[in-house]
């Protein structure tokens, strides 16, 4: 009776063990993501660029950097953008809009696969992650203006976005000649 419940035992540990083998072996590993918002407003004196000197961010993370920035020159326009994990393409999505202050809605769908690989449709009008991770848009104007920076982010967080303006010229390019127009 012994040497049955003892075998029992043993096969039941066997069985488990197995089990849990094929469970980590056939789950998909799903990369981390995550998201941050950011919004800054400059004290100086000096004539100020909207964009560079006051607006709004969101950071799209993946795995250990960041997938995705979409960069207004609006403090108070509502990024009401989600993650998730899309089980069809296995990839994250990140998905939702940009609401202005007039009630203006940006949609912005995105798919990451892996870094700088994916794609990205803002306001109907697609892009590849291979040419960039970086979006800018300009709020103030009639007609909304996007821009993509052939930029690979992942490294960014939203305590370093003011050294990437300072270090990347074509955004404050973008930002100033919208404040021209």
């Amino acid at each position: 009776m012994e040497l049955a419940r003892m075998n029992y035992l043993s096969k039941a540990c066997i069985w488990f063990v197995l089990a849990g083998i094929l469970l980590f072996i056939c789950c998909d590993r799903k990369p981390s993501r995550g998201t941050a918002y950011t919004s800054w407003k400059s004290q100086s004196m000096h004539r100020k660029t909207p964009g560079i000197d006051n607006g709004s961010a969101y950071f799209g993370g993946y795995k250990e950097g960041t997938a995705i920035i979409v960069w207004t020159n609006s403090m108070s326009c509502k990024l009401k953008i989600k993650d998730s994990w899309n089980k069809t393409r296995k990839c994250v999505k990140y998905g939702g809009h940009i609401e202005t202050i007039s009630r203006k809605t940006i949609n912005i769908e995105c798919y990451v696969e892996e870094r700088m690989k994916g794609s990205v449709t803002i306001n109907g009008q697609e892009y590849d992650l291979s040419n960039g991770s970086l979006f800018l848009i300009d709020l103030r104007t009639a007609q909304i203006k996007v821009g993509q920076i052939e930029q690979d982010i992942y490294e960014i967080t939203p305590k370093t976005r003011r050294q990437l303006a300072e270090d990347v010229l074509e955004i404050k390019a973008f930002f100033e000649s919208s404040a021209v127009e």
